[in-house]
């Protein structure tokens, strides 16, 4: 084998082993645009989560605002009850007790 005919062979030889990186280069590209995909869905899907919750906490806390007013409005219709009760003459009070029907 001539020295020409190495050179050729040797030539070759890298031509494919860069084919094949090549090749390798392109398959990583196509999987690195898929996982682009794959997470820009992610973090479509992940904002969308984001609003959900931050409507659901609103609902929360105009339903924890109702319930706490609602409570206070209790708890002063209870005080009220409480001081026309102390207000009433014991005689009354008792009645009231007797009268009651616990069966």
């Amino acid at each position: 084998m001539d020295e020409s005919t190495k050179r050729l062979e040797n030539l070759s030889a890298r031509v494919s082993k860069l084919e094949d990186r090549q090749e390798r280069l392109f398959q990583v590209q196509e999987m690195i645009a898929q996982s682009h995909a794959n997470l820009t869905n992610v973090v479509q899907r992940m904002t969308d989560a984001q609003m959900q919750l931050t409507q659901i906490a609103e609902r929360f806390e105009a339903r924890l605002s109702s319930t706490t007013a609602a409570v206070e409005r209790l708890d002063r219709i209870i005080d009220y009850l409480i001081r026309r009760d102390g207000e009433r003459p014991e005689s009354d009070r008792h009645n009231d007790d007797s009268s009651a029907d616990f069966s």
